[in-house]
């Protein structure tokens, strides 16, 4: 089903004027130079063609004939390649190379085999600048073109580059010329369809007979995957081709010529980042799409990238339309006929020369919509920053931003963090404990205790442990709640609160007691309330009256819900969820004690 979901999604976006993205027959190419010849193939000139836009030069991208993937021998490609198969020469680097003559002797092989197949290809293609092109090829010496006076001095900058050509009277490359890109389109679909080493067979994509493709194209875009692509669909070892035999791999998994193309094409714009339908999640680069063109789905791809606001003024008005939704302030949404379209989710990981599926979904926008919109609701807390502050907490996190607060650094998340997430948010499903678990595991160790590591926990103790006080009155201070572990997080807070009053120590008891403080109460409050008497002491001087006060009062109150006047006793441990809950509790109130008066009067949380 991904496979002919992919393949339907590139038919919609050929048939799309507004849309660009290659044809049948070609592939997108990153080139560095155009070789300039006339009429007559005499080499004219080398242009640089790279996109100086930035602070350095880089390739520009085009759509160049797809001549398959090449892999250790020598394939050449058409109107477009390297220098060893233009020029039959590869300029040697800084640093001499002991093989040498071998690389020679293979770029002088591939100028053959690059010379041999656009002759071969002339009669087809039957245009005049194409045949200027075969007459270059036949005069070129390769063994003059090191000294070559237009080539001499430049071959320290065409290390790596890759050609393509054009008339010297003309400004258009051979391969965006209508007539020869109409000639290759039929060559291809020849040569597709009578391929003699070809294996026949039901596409089960299609669900036709045709020719089936033995190598699959590259794909390129999965962040930590090589740069020259990798494969969806490969197979290359003994146990994997014994059902059909080393040359006849394409029966392991019939997938058909124009299947192939389509489907490898569609999933290599998807990844491609100027087209924003993909964001990184973890390791898994995740693609999404859906079966009807609606700016609803560049809408949920803003959300999910944390990318606020969107660029274009139609996507902003769709935008603003889902947050409304999602914050619960506009109802009907779901019943917009964009939302019954088809939608499609896929991340992939890299695995070496390959690609891997870390999860996959198929829906409908409406009930992805509805299964984000309750993953908000769950996450939704009051933030620590608001919209006037200068870094303020997102309203919506996007999930990379949630797997973030589960490891010191990003490359050490875990792979199987992201696609469990993913699934937790598009079906409505539990949230992965290991989750929950690493952020608790990141309080103890850097005594964080931010917006996105509560809003997190508090997702989890909703869904998970089916903790529905959690959610009626966990979203902002609740001083009427008898819960001991909440309250416990708020009596340590203003223990904080009145240490800092008093002084500016160079280690907090939040450092140095919260993470025993959060498993075994009984061990450790009764010391904190030592050391609170002593930092209480250190605010009866006119000056702090009003803070002692304060949070003496705080203290009170705290201690009669807790029970402590009554003879009740700290807890000897908390559990993992009641861990939770403590650090839900310590986190509110200091929102509180911290909230300026101007604030007191905004709400924080969008209900």
């Amino acid at each position: 089903m991904i496979l002919q979901s992919l393949a339907q999604f590139y038919d919609r976006l050929s048939d799309d004027p507004e849309q660009s993205i290659p044809a049948y027959g070609f592939t997108e190419g990153k080139v560095t130079h155009c070789v300039v010849i006339s009429k007559d193939g005499d080499l004219i000139a080398i242009d640089d063609i790279r996109d100086t836009s930035g602070k350095k030069p880089f390739p520009r991208k085009e759509r160049v004939p797809d001549c398959g993937v090449r892999s250790s021998g020598i394939r050449p490609n058409v109107l477009c390649d390297g220098s060893a198969y233009i020029f039959g020469y590869v300029p040697e680097g800084p640093k001499p190379d002991p093989k040498r003559e071998k690389v020679m002797q293979r770029a002088l092989s591939s100028f053959e085999a690059f010379k041999e197949r656009h002759l071969e290809l002339e009669s087809a293609i039957n245009h005049p600048s194409y045949a200027a092109l075969c007459r270059f090829l036949e005069k070129w010496n390769p063994s003059a073109a090191e000294t070559h006076p237009m080539l001499v001095d430049r071959w320290n900058d065409l290390v790596g580059a890759t050609f393509v050509f054009r008339m010297e009277d003309d400004v258009q490359f051979l391969h965006r010329i209508p007539e020869i890109r109409s000639a290759w389109q039929t060559i291809k679909q020849k040569e597709a369809s009578s391929g003699e080493d070809d294996q026949h067979g039901q596409c089960l994509v299609s669900g036709h007979e045709e020719p089936l493709e033995r190598v699959h194209s590259s794909i390129k875009g999965v962040l930590g995957a090589q740069s020259s692509g990798a494969a969806v669909i490969s197979f290359n070892a003994a146990a994997f081709t014994s059902y059909s035999g080393k040359d006849r791999t394409a029966l392991n998994a019939p997938v058909g010529k124009s299947a192939a193309f389509k489907y490898t094409t569609a999933l290599n714009w998807l990844l491609n980042r100027d087209n924003r339908h993909v964001i990184q999640i973890g390791d898994a680069s995740t693609v999404f799409w859906c079966d009807a063109p609606t700016t609803l789905v560049n809408a949920w791809g803003a959300i999910m990238r944390g990318d606020l606001p969107a660029e274009d003024e139609e996507t902003i008005i769709e935008l603003r339309s889902a947050m409304e939704y999602l914050s619960g302030k506009r109802q009907g949404f779901r019943d917009l006929e964009d939302m019954k379209v088809g939608f499609h989710i896929l991340g992939l990981s890299p695995n070496a020369a390959r690609i891997s599926l870390r999860f996959s979904y198929e829906s409908t926008l409406g009930e992805a919509y509805e299964c984000l919109k309750k993953h908000y609701d769950d996450l939704r807390i009051e933030r620590q920053f608001g919209d006037n502050a200068k870094h303020p907490d997102p309203l919506f996190p996007a999930p990379w931003q949630l797997l973030r607060e589960t490891a010191r650094e990003s490359k050490e998340i875990p792979p199987v963090y992201d696609g469990a997430l993913m699934r937790a948010i598009l079906t409505g499903g539990q949230y992965p404990l290991s989750i929950y678990t690493a952020i608790l595991r990141r309080i103890s160790l850097d005594k964080r205790v931010n917006y996105l590591r509560v809003s997190m926990l508090k997702a989890v103790l909703v869904r998970n442990f089916k903790n529905q006080s959690t959610k009626n009155y966990f979203m902002s201070l609740d001083t009427t709640s008898t819960n001991v572990p909440y309250l416990l997080g708020r009596l340590f807070a203003v223990f904080e609160k009145a240490q800092l009053d008093g002084a500016t120590p160079n280690k907090t008891i939040k450092d140095s007691y919260f993470t025993s403080a959060a498993s075994t109460p009984s061990a450790i409050f009764p010391r904190l309330i030592q050391l609170n008497q002593h930092h209480m002491r250190k605010l009866k001087s006119p000056s702090d009256m009003g803070r002692y006060v304060t949070n003496d009062k705080l203290i009170a109150e705290i201690s009669d819900l807790i029970g402590l006047d009554a003879g009740k006793v700290f807890p000897a441990r908390l559990s993992l969820e009641d861990q939770g809950v403590f650090a839900i509790g310590y986190y509110h109130q200091r929102n509180d004690l911290y909230r300026s008066k101007k604030d007191t009067t905004t709400t924080e949380i969008e209900n």
